[in-house]
């Protein structure tokens, strides 16, 4: 029976001699670009966007809350915890314990051995963290006697002299004794 018989119904039976079907395609794999990884990333944002305004301020005053908590364990600025005459005790016994040892390396004329001893007693100071009272004066103090030290590195004695001293009126003006000389 042919395709022009009356009869022929339309169903070809398959032949032997036919070749498989090919296997179905490969699963299209996931995309890697840029291009792929940045629509995934406003797909990302958009959902962020479809979030309740109410929720973005919970979730991000979450988020503040977490950041504010790390950086203080990390001690990275804010309040030491000290109070005012605490942080006092505590700066004032450090200056006192490089007194000597200042006087020394200056008098000597030894400018290396003044700016090695000055990080290292500013250093201990910052470590201090800042006190829970008026610590912008702290920090503006700390400030000035940095700015002491680089003028000293730069050997630029007028500066040095002025900050040595705008840093003893602020030492003095927050209630430190010796770091105030």
């Amino acid at each position: 029976m042919t395709m022009d018989d009356p009869g022929w119904g339309g169903y070809v039976p398959p032949s032997e001699t036919q070749p498989p079907p090919p296997p179905p395609p490969p699963p299209e794999r996931a995309a890697t670009s840029a291009a792929a990884v940045g629509q995934q990333q406003m797909a990302k944002a958009g959902a962020w966007l479809s979030v309740p305004k109410n929720k973005k301020i919970a979730i991000g005053g979450a988020v503040v809350v977490v950041i504010i908590i790390i950086a203080a364990a990390a001690g990275l600025g804010g309040s030491s915890g000290l109070s005012k005459s605490e942080y006092i005790s505590k700066a004032d016994a450090i200056c006192t314990s490089f007194a000597p040892q200042n006087a020394a390396a200056s008098n000597a004329g030894n400018r290396a051995e003044v700016i090695s001893l000055g990080k290292t007693e500013l250093a201990q100071l910052k470590a201090l963290g800042l006190p829970n009272q008026d610590p912008q004066a702290i920090t503006n103090w700390v400030n000035e006697e940095q700015s002491a030290l680089t003028a000293l590195e730069q050997d630029n004695q007028t500066s040095f002299d002025d900050h040595v001293t705008k840093g003893a009126a602020l030492a003095s003006s927050y209630g430190l004794g010796s770091c105030a000389t």
